[in-house]
């Protein structure tokens, strides 16, 4: 049931129904009541049946509101109130209860022996019972959230007794006897029942952070809600002719008592919230400026923390200094290199103006002798004469301190002598403190930035190179591939990686960006994304590098491009089929003969479609066992000296035919070898890039040699 009251779709469709059954009910009784009092011109008493149906339907309309009610208010149940809710609630009662009362007495009205003499009647008197019945479920609803806020087992030992109330006050009420006891003890319960309902009402500390206007639109609400509900006691207690108590009679018999006395306990309760604003009225001005006090510091503390941007935040500075302490004008100096002065940040006050002040020695004088936080409260007489630069009476200098020197200070100024107090400083304190917070983070965000951008953009430019690149060598009984990739800088433009065709075969590219650094890896990473979507569907070498070339070529900017080999490990043929995009040549190794393939191809990015797909060549190439597939970048073959001389392919190739090798590793040691001797003495100049493949079976190399390649395609960070 809780939960039910909790879930607020619950609640909608469950008010929903109860206001459409509501209605069908008092429809239901304004027919009955139609038909046998005005229709057949009967008179209430003379059927037992009538007289029992007609105060089923009015329970059971009362019961509804109370249910409505009880829905509003079971999801508040526990929290302290709000100003807003409060004065909203208080308002729509006032004014509906005052609506009630006007029609109840300004609309003709005939009873006679407890029966409506004509159609209006009727009407009337059912609206003003369902009314006043209304605005009592709804003030009992108040009442009853009021007792609970803050409270749990004593709330209910409260309301078991205020309920204690109601009973005897009702039940005395239906004594037939007029006697003087029964009188007494009516009173002595209404008293007791106010009383405790006043005590028990725990003190509203929400109210003494409201400001000044809200808690006057609070006072205002509580007292008219407080008169409203007063004005309804006093109608049902003790004006039993009126037309609204004579509704409530006829609506419930002998039940006017009880919205009496309700409205009575909701009156004191609403007196019992007057009393508590009214009391905190006088705190507001302090809880006002210490609110706003806690507000500043904390916006500037997010300031500091977020901005960059010296301009924003002096002026956010001075603007906050000078609202929280009531002053007229507020700036920041800062002092340079040889005392050269910046005004910052000016609020109210000219810069040239400051500068003038500054021409006053006396002034300057008082501003820069001290390094503690001080305030002049009449400035003529701290100088014993006349201010010469009129305007400025009280003052607070604020000193800013960085690394034990004076780098600026806060100013705050009031055209009022004694406009400023000691308060004020302790406050401003904390605002230099964020001056001084923000100068020395800028200062050490100047000092660090150049580092520190350049390592950021290494560590990305690392991380992405990494995950481009299959995380270990690949040996088993089948294949022996190993493979490097040495970058110039931190980072470099070089790829290589094993790619899975949708025939089940396997292959490896290989690929150079132009350019170096964190651009060269980004595209890289582009390229990475492009192969891995390409090779799902590819046919081959050449179709792989036709559809990289489509995907990426209105991607590139102008100027780049990229160089790109696949080689293709075909099933059952012992052969290799290779395709170039304007790559350095594959090589392969077969005994002491080396061979160099250069199909045609232009790089990835150059032309479009139409010239790149006719100008690519695609071969095979028979592959033997011990034979080895070598692909590197041209930072092998451009490799310089200190003479500025290229390695060349030319020499790569004797190398490779002069070497007798046994394993793909050893190839590519055997040219990191010479490339170090080559180029000893000088830094390499571009990324460069080794992978040996070795064919290490009598078998035709195919692929299931591949099996579980560590691809980093398959495997992406």
């Amino acid at each position: 049931m809780t939960a039910l009251l909790v879930d607020s779709a619950a609640r909608r469709t469950i008010s929903i129904l109860l206001l459409v059954f509501g209605g069908l009910l008092t429809v239901a009784r304004l027919v009955v009541e139609l038909v046998w009092f005005i229709g057949s011109e009967r008179e209430a008493g003379e059927s037992l049946g009538i007289d029992a149906l007609l105060a089923i339907l009015s329970i059971a309309i009362v019961a509804i509101l109370v249910g409505l009610v009880l829905l509003a208010v079971a999801p508040r149940m526990g929290k302290n109130f709000t100003s807003e809710g409060v004065t909203s609630w208080v308002t729509t009662y006032a004014v509906t209860t005052v609506t009630l009362l006007f029609v109840g007495v300004v609309t003709p009205f005939y009873v006679l022996r407890a029966t409506p003499q004509d159609v209006v009647t009727v009407i009337v008197s059912n609206a003003l019972g369902i009314g006043v019945f209304a605005i009592t479920a709804a003030l009992s609803g108040f009442l009853y959230y009021a007792l609970s806020v803050g409270r749990s087992r004593r709330a209910r030992v409260v309301h078991v007794v205020v309920a204690l109330h109601i009973l005897a006050i009702w039940g005395c009420s239906l004594k037939s006897d007029d006697s003087l006891f029964v009188k007494v003890l009516v009173v002595l319960l209404f008293v007791s029942g106010s009383i405790l309902i006043a005590s028990s009402i725990k003190r509203q500390r929400w109210l003494v952070a409201l400001p000044t206007p809200t808690k006057v639109r609070l006072i205002s609400g509580t007292f008219f809600g407080a008169i409203a509900a007063f004005a309804v006691f006093s109608t049902l207690a003790f004006s039993s002719n009126s037309s609204t108590t004579q509704s409530v009679a006829l609506f419930v018999p002998s039940s006017d008592i009880v919205p009496a006395t309700l409205n009575l306990f909701g009156s004191v309760a609403l007196l019992r919230l007057l009393g508590a604003v009214i009391a905190a009225l006088p705190n507001s001005g302090v809880v006002l400026r210490r609110s706003n006090e806690v507000e500043s510091i904390m916006q500037l503390n997010r300031l500091v923390m977020e901005t960059r941007n010296h301009d924003q935040l002096f002026s956010t500075v001075t603007r906050l200094a000078a609202d929280v302490c009531n002053a007229h004008g507020s700036w920041v100096e800062l002092y340079g290199p040889s005392g050269i002065l910046t005004i910052k940040g000016e609020y109210l006050v000219r810069a040239d103006f400051v500068q003038v002040l500054h021409t006053d020695h006396g002034f300057r004088a008082l501003a820069l002798d001290n390094d503690q936080p001080f305030v002049i409260q009449s400035v003529d007489d701290a100088r014993g004469r006349r201010n010469a630069i009129a305007g400025i009476n009280s003052v607070i200098f604020v000193p800013v301190i960085d690394e034990g020197q004076r780098v600026g200070t806060l100013v705050v100024f009031s055209t009022v002598e004694f406009g400023l107090d000691g308060d004020d400083v302790r406050l401003l304190t904390a605002f230099g403190d964020q001056i001084r917070m923000f100068l020395e983070q800028h200062r050490l965000q100047t000092a660090n930035a150049a580092n520190e951008r350049l390592q950021q953009e290494f560590r990305v430019a690392r991380s992405i190179q990494m995950s481009l690149l299959p995380p270990r060598p690949l040996r088993n009984d089948r294949v022996d591939v190993y493979s490097v990739m040495i970058p110039a800088h931190e980072v470099g433009g070089d790829y290589y990686d094993y790619v899975h065709f949708p025939n089940g075969n396997t292959g490896i590219v290989i690929a150079d960006v132009s350019g170096k650094g964190i651009p060269a890896a980004l595209y890289m990473a582009t390229l990475k994304g492009a192969v891995l979507t390409a090779m799902r569907v590819a046919e081959g070498p050449a179709d792989l590098l036709r559809r990289l070339n489509t995907t990426l070529y209105k991607n590139m900017r102008p100027g780049i491009y990229i160089t790109m080999s696949c080689v293709e490990f075909r099933e059952p043929s012992a052969t290799v089929r290779l395709a170039r995009a304007g790559h350095v040549p594959t090589l392969v190794v077969h005994g002491q003969t080396v061979s160099s393939y250069r199909p045609n191809g232009l790089a990835i990015g150059l032309a479009d479609a139409s010239v790149f797909d006719a100008t690519l060549e695609e071969i095979d190439i028979p592959i033997h066992t011990g034979d080895v597939v070598v692909l590197t970048t041209d930072g092998v073959a451009e490799r310089r000296n200190a003479q500025m001389l290229e390695l060349g392919l030319d020499s790569v190739v004797e190398i490779l035919a002069s070497t007798n090798v046994s394993t793909a590793e050893d190839v590519v040691r055997t040219l990191l070898t010479t490339l170090h001797d080559h180029g000893a003495s000088t830094a390499p100049h571009d990324d460069l890039t080794i992978v040996a493949i070795r064919c290490s079976v009598s078998h035709n190399l195919d692929a299931t040699a591949f099996r579980n390649v560590p691809s980093s395609l398959t495997t992406i960070p």
